[in-house]
């Protein structure tokens, strides 16, 4: 019994100086000062954009002990209430931050201790590593242009001593958010469009035989980020006019944005007050109903309608 006491008694004594060999870290932390969200575009964040975009960047950390390994934390840290990025009217835009391709975060509020979403990493001693590092603003967040902003705290936290902070730098984080804005007209109700059923730029409603009171309709859908107003024009003075004898032979219509009258005796009508929209847009209908035929020469009457967004001023 003596003998196998005094083996677990030397096995427990071997064990105290490999657990003080982790010293205190001494290193450096080197990084952009700022990273830039150019988005696929190049120019900044697409509020319609679905596509996943990073913007890649790197820290660099040095063990300058000579002796010993340094076992720690990277940790990327905001004040404690914030939520993305800050931009116009104080409205926020989401991101991440994480290893490329990554789509969790290791963001967290700034505290003391461990920080949960912390990458670990051990670098020897006099060494150095680099960890690659994205900035992802998540798709699919409408809101309005402008410029969006964020300084962060880049943090090494060493694991032995209570988690202190050992190396600290700022990064500021931005982005541009583009004005965005589109029109696409449907024949009917949007449900979810396919390949035979999509949005297009124009157009055309066939009355065939002209009668009055005959209705054509067409769906419009406007997605902006931007609040907006709508012009609407029309060639013709909202006349149908024959296509040989131009306005000497009209017939007159009437036409409806939803339920509002669009008078386009004057060429064109305005829309003004629409605010911005969500990634699924504005949807509205655009109706026109023919007014008395007459005696109309016979031959084929047209205008043409042109719907354009412009900002909301």
């Amino acid at each position: 019994m003596r003998n196998l006491l005094a083996a677990a008694l030397l096995a427990g004594a071997i064990a105290i100086p490999g657990s003080a060999a982790w010293a205190e870290c001494s290193i450096t932390l080197e990084g952009p000062n700022e990273v830039r969200f150019t988005g696929e575009s190049g120019s900044g964040y697409d509020t319609f954009s679905r596509s996943i975009y990073e913007t890649p960047f790197a820290m660099t950390i040095t063990n300058l002990d000579e002796a010993n390994p340094c076992e720690a934390v990277l940790s990327i840290q905001r004040e404690p209430g914030r939520k993305g990025m800050i931009g116009p009217g104080h409205d926020r835009l989401l991101y991440e931050i994480a290893p490329p391709g990554d789509r969790s975060t290791i963001v967290d509020s700034e505290t003391v201790g461990r920080p949960p979403n912390a990458l670990p990493f051990t670098v020897g001693p006099g060494q150095a590593i680099t960890r690659q590092l994205a900035l992802h603003v998540l798709p699919g967040q409408s809101v309005p242009s402008g410029s969006y902003e964020e300084t962060l705290l880049v943090r090494v936290v060493e694991k032995q001593k209570g988690f202190d902070i050992v190396a600290e730098r700022t990064l500021r984080i931005r982005t541009y958010v583009v004005p965005q804005a589109s029109i696409l007209l449907y024949d009917g109700a949007i449900i979810k469009p396919t390949a035979g059923d999509i949005g297009t730029r124009n157009r055309q409603l066939d009355f065939g035989m002209l009668e009055e009171g005959e209705t054509g309709a067409v769906t419009v859908l406007v997605q902006s980020n931007d609040g907006y107003s709508l012009r609407i024009a029309s060639a013709n003075r909202g006349a149908l006019w024959h296509s040989v004898y131009g306005p000497s032979q009209p017939v007159t219509y009437r036409a409806y944005l939803n339920d509002r009258r669009l008078e386009l005796a004057s060429g064109e009508d305005r829309v003004a007050g629409r605010p911005a929209t969500g990634p699924a847009g504005d949807v509205m209908r655009l109706s026109v109903q023919v007014g008395a035929v007459g005696a109309a020469r016979a031959g084929r009457y047209e205008d043409q309608l042109t719907i354009s967004i412009l900002p909301d001023s």
